[in-house]
């Protein structure tokens, strides 16, 4: 691209070629002179012209230059602005998998809890049947046992009136007393039930008695000794027959065992 120098010397290089053709043309006998200033008028025309142009032209590619900076400024930050968007959708993301990775422990956990909840159910429901079956075995041990009771005693009182009785009529004292009639042998069941007592109790496998404010549910009867289970406590047992003695309850009662018969255990009871 043509400068004001380069104009300038264009121009020396013209005025040279004037003087050059000047002289041949006095040599030869021409006058040149005219018409080679006339050409050099148009070329320094031509040359004007064109300077303009290239003045006009350097201002364009200056206007350009300026433009292309900013446009690669711009698309600088265009880029920056988008890594810097990458990076947040990054993170999004992650934070998007942390998410959804607790949310799945969350449902596991309801699930577990789930399952808990059937399970505590169930049991529940199979303690509210238990607790219903020992209740009615309870009222009907306590119904059995007191009638049972009332009719030993009765008959045990039956005999021993019939014993005591005095002999009827006045001559009896004189005369020798008649031998006494065989009183009948009282049964094993007699005997044991006059050894409790009425405050003994009898219980058959699977009923409840009450000593003082302590109820015994006899769960079995192996070998001459009566399992019982304590009412209201966490599954306390004691064992009472056998080679065990007495056996004292939390409420200060002893119980003991004094016999078995007919599938039914024999109680003794003694409360302060």
């Amino acid at each position: 691209m043509m400068d004001m120098k380069n104009l300038a010397v264009t121009a020396g290089v013209g005025l040279i070629g004037v003087l050059i053709g000047n002289a041949i043309g006095s040599s030869q006998g021409e006058d040149p002179v005219a018409a080679q200033l006339e050409a050099l008028r148009g070329e320094v025309a031509s040359l004007s012209g064109v300077s303009e142009s290239v003045t006009a032209l350097e201002g364009e590619v200056a206007s350009l230059g300026g433009k292309v900076s900013e446009l690669a400024t711009a698309s600088g930050e265009a880029s920056a602005s988008v890594a810097t968007m990458g990076e947040g959708m990054d993170a999004i993301d992650k934070d998007l998998r942390i998410l959804g990775a607790r949310l799945e422990g969350v449902e596991t956990g309801i699930g577990v809890l789930d399952d808990d909840l059937l399970a505590i159910e169930e049991a529940l429901t199979t303690l509210d049947g238990d607790v219903r079956a020992m209740s009615t075995a309870m009222e009907e041990g306590f119904s059995g046992a007191g009638e049972e009771l009332a009719g030993l005693a009765a008959q045990v009182g039956s005999m021993k009136a019939t014993a005591a009785a005095p002999q009827a009529g006045g001559e009896a004292a004189a005369q020798p007393e008649p031998a006494a009639e065989a009183q009948p042998e009282l049964t094993e069941t007699e005997k044991l039930a006059e050894q409790v007592g009425e405050t003994g109790l009898i219980l058959s496998v699977g009923q409840t008695g009450q000593v003082g404010e302590t109820g015994l549910f006899l769960s079995r009867m192996p070998d001459g000794e009566a399992h019982l289970l304590v009412v209201g406590t966490d599954g306390e047992r004691i064992v009472i027959g056998g080679t065990a003695g007495a056996v004292e309850l939390a409420n200060g009662c002893t119980v003991s065992l004094a016999g078995s018969a007919e599938s039914k255990a024999y109680i003794a009871t003694d409360c302060p």
